[in-house]
């Protein structure tokens, strides 16, 4: 068996420990971060994360300094790691289905790549979050963040619904 092949395919076991692991870590995500839910981020790290304007951003960043601000940077070094873990599931997944399909593939594929773009713009989201809590938040910096947010949100669900669809499509061939 070839490096590559290893390295691109995964078996229903390993997506099986993905899926756990990503469970998992938004569940840890949720409970550690519950404490950033406050009046300025009803919805706690996504109110940063679509904040979209210098006023609302630095209304969170205000409420988050002090206690809070170590309670968003344990958020962001989790974050990182979940960035690996979903990413990982969403990659090999997209993959795993555009192999098992009879219809042309090209869709998982290009799926599964879009995926890593949606780990890269969640990286970069992230340090643009921590350059707002940190230094003074600015419009751009805002503005790009919740770009990045949407970009990145739109791919996993399309990554999600790709998933399901050839979840209940491969499931009525057998």
């Amino acid at each position: 068996m070839q490096i590559s092949t290893l390295m691109i395919n995964a078996n229903t076991k390993q997506l099986w420990l993905l899926f756990i692991l990503t469970i998992g870590m938004s569940i840890v995500l949720q409970i550690q971060g519950s404490d950033l839910k406050t009046p300025a981020a009803p919805n706690g790290i996504i109110g940063l994360e679509l904040s979209f304007t210098q006023e609302k951003a630095s209304a969170i960043a205000q409420e988050w300094k002090n206690d809070l601000k170590k309670v968003f940077h344990i958020n962001m070094i989790l974050d990182y790691l979940y960035i690996l873990i979903y990413g990982a599931f969403f990659f090999f997944s997209c993959r795993y289905f555009a192999s098992r399909r009879t219809i042309p593939s090209s869709r998982g594929n290009y799926i599964a790549i879009a995926v890593l773009l949606a780990m890269l713009f969640d990286c970069l989201e992230n340090v643009l979050m921590i350059v707002s809590i940190n230094d003074a938040p600015n419009n751009t910096i805002t503005l790009l963040t919740a770009c990045f947010a949407i970009l990145k949100f739109s791919i996993i669900i399309i990554a999600i619904f790709y998933i399901l669809y050839s979840l209940l499509t491969l499931s009525k061939n057998k």
